[in-house]
C-alpha cells in the first residue's frame, strides 16, 4: 500500500518535479503510479524532495526500490535520482536508485542536470567515473579511467 503524504508535501514535490523537468530538455512526466517520475529517451528519473527535517537523506521503501530496479532491468533504461532540498534550494544527483545521504550525492546546478542525465558515463558524487550503474544486480561493467 503506497504511503500517503500530507497535501502540502505533495504540492512541494510536484513543484520540485516540474522545476527538475524544465531543467532537462526533452524530459517528460510519466503517468501517475509509474515507477519513475520523469523519462528522457532511455533514461528514467526519480525525483525526491526534502521539505523539512534535520536528516540529510532520502529513503526509498524496499518494495518501491525493487519495483524500480525491476522496471529498469526489464526495459533496459538507466535510472537516475535527483533530490531537491527545499530547505537550502540545492539540487543533488546520483546515478541509480536507492536510499541516499546527500553527502553521497553530487550537488549540481539545475543548468547542468540535463547534461548529466544524458551522459552514458557513470559518475560518483565527486564526478569520478565508476564501474556500476547503481542497480543491485548490475551486469554491465564500464571501463574506468585510472
Amino acid at each position: 500500500m503506497p504511503h500517503k503524504q500530507p497535501r502540502n508535501f505533495v504540492q512541494e514535490g510536484a513543484r520540485a518535479e516540474a522545476e527538475i523537468q524544465q531543467s532537462i530538455p526533452g524530459a517528460e512526466r510519466t503517468v501517475k503510479g509509474a515507477p519513475f517520475d520523469l523519462t528522457k529517451g532511455n533514461h528514467v528519473i526519480e525525483v525526491k524532495t526534502i521539505v523539512q527535517g534535520i536528516n540529510d537523506k532520502v529513503t526509498m521503501h524496499p518494495s518501491s526500490l525493487a519495483r524500480k530496479v525491476a522496471f529498469a532491468e526489464q526495459n533496459g533504461v538507466q535510472p537516475h535520482t535527483v533530490v531537491k532540498d527545499d530547505r537550502t534550494g540545492q539540487v543533488y544527483y546520483k546515478e541509480g536508485v536507492g536510499s541516499f545521504r546527500l553527502s553521497s550525492m553530487r550537488e549540481v546546478p539545475l543548468s547542468e542536470l540535463g547534461e548529466l542525465i544524458q551522459r552514458d558515463v557513470m559518475l560518483d558524487c565527486h564526478g569520478k567515473q565508476v564501474k556500476c550503474c547503481g542497480l543491485e544486480r548490475c551486469e554491465r561493467e564500464r571501463d574506468v579511467e585510472s
